[in-house]
């Protein structure tokens, strides 16, 4: 399942070859990312992760250097794009938003399996249905 992935202006453009799971985060890093009340995640090897076009800028979230992450994003349009990780370099956390094609949310694989930081989730949003409620956040497991 190859699929591609592009930011608003068009001038990144990433080619996934598999994802392995899809999570939402109500973070406050999240939050400030998206300009959203949370952000869904798709979680992609890293080996299945290919920049095809584009040169993304990046920001560092402060904070301990073995957990900081990276927000990669463009610098022209300032979509958010994909977070790296120290603390789990096999994978990249891509922000789903770009993913392409008006169907893209529909693949089985994009359903949340798990919600992270449920205790910072807005009073009004839900819990998604059949998803791991996690009050902090998960325990990323190497993609198999």
């Amino acid at each position: 399942m190859a699929t591609t992935a592009t930011c608003k202006c068009g001038a990144i453009h990433i080619k996934i070859d598999k994802i392995v799971d899809a999570g939402m985060c109500h973070c406050l890093n999240c939050r400030k990312t998206t300009s959203s009340a949370f952000s869904i995640n798709a979680v992609v090897p890293a080996t299945a992760f290919h920049l095809e076009k584009g040169t993304p800028k990046s920001f560092q979230s402060p904070g301990d250097p073995a957990t900081t992450a990276t927000l990669n994003f463009c610098g022209d349009c300032g979509s958010a794009l994909w977070v790296a990780s120290p603390k789990i370099p096999e994978l990249r956390i891509l922000k789903a938003g770009i993913l392409d094609g008006d169907d893209a949310l529909d693949l089985e694989v994009m359903k949340p399996s798990m919600e992270a930081f449920t205790k910072r989730r807005a009073p009004w949003l839900c819990a998604v249905n059949g998803a791991a409620q996690l009050e902090e956040g998960p325990n990323m497991k190497k993609p198999e």
